[in-house]
């Protein structure tokens, strides 16, 4: 399975992580310190416990700030946030990234798509 982060631990954040670890993979979840409060249970917990959807646990092996701990040796990052938080995360990853690194990224609106 593949080694992933997730930028972002926002409700769509917390299910790609979830989804993914659930499914097997190796799965780092990043934000910011502003969001730090988000990681605590994930920490405490070592993942989350899924009701209603693949219920089970789904281990988050990493919930963390530390960018560098959390892109270090991962394939592909998953950016989970709303686009206008896009710039401040290719700031924060770009002295990390490298030419092997997938990036994906996912806003959490769709403002200028749907009107």
């Amino acid at each position: 399975m593949a080694k992933i982060m997730v930028y972002g631990s926002g409700h769509a954040g917390c299910m790609y992580a979830a989804h993914l670890g659930r499914n097997g993979h190796d799965v780092r979840l990043f934000d910011v310190e502003q969001f730090s409060s988000n990681l605590i249970q994930v920490q405490r917990h070592g993942g989350f416990n899924l009701i209603g959807y693949g219920n089970g646990f789904a281990p988050i092996p990493l919930a963390t700030t530390n960018i560098k701990q959390a892109i270090d040796g991962v394939e592909v990052i998953f950016v989970v946030v709303p686009s206008f938080a896009h710039k401040i995360a290719a700031q924060v990853m770009a002295p990390y990234l490298t030419e092997n690194h997938i990036v994906v990224l996912n806003p959490g609106n769709c403002l200028g798509v749907i009107e």
